[in-house]
């Protein structure tokens, strides 16, 4: 079993990398609305270590970006040969992040909205790459509807 570290909202990424890589999980605050509705501010995430070949698109990582700043966000394509992954928060329409293999610190496993703990187990990881799809068809109809036009 993983022991779990309780980090505060101002921790340095060195810490989380560090704890992470003696292979702690650890638990932070979340800050930002680029997750919204999933993740909201004041959320806690629990974040495991993870090897870049145990990424899928569709899981939310930790990672440094640029290199002072902790972000979670939803992965959306894996880059092998140039040892990145493309990565975008699930309330924002454009910013894809291209973050190198080296900048991931871990892999969200639990969410605690509230209060309330639960699970991200391969169920929710299809219905992150639901979301995306889902995401990725509102983004085409706005560009129709943004590129159309229209005489009355």
């Amino acid at each position: 079993m993983m022991h779990e570290k309780p980090i505060p909202a101002e921790a340095s990424p060195e810490l989380c990398r560090s704890l992470l890589q003696d292979g702690y999980s650890i638990r932070l605050p979340a800050k930002g609305n680029s997750m919204r509705p999933w993740i909201r501010p004041g959320d806690h995430l629990t974040v495991q270590p993870i090897l870049p070949a145990k990424l899928h698109i569709g899981m939310v990582i930790l990672y440094e970006f640029p290199e002072t700043v902790l972000t979670a966000h939803r992965v959306i394509r894996i880059n092998p040969v140039d040892s990145t992954v493309d990565t975008r928060g699930d309330a924002t329409l454009g910013a894809v992040e291209t973050i190198p293999f080296s900048s991931i610190l871990g892999q969200c496993s639990r969410i605690e909205p509230h209060h309330i703990r639960f699970m991200i187990n391969p169920c929710s990881i299809i219905f992150g790459k639901a979301w995306l799809t889902f995401q990725n068809f509102r983004r085409k109809i706005r560009g129709i509807t943004e590129n159309s036009s229209f005489t009355t």
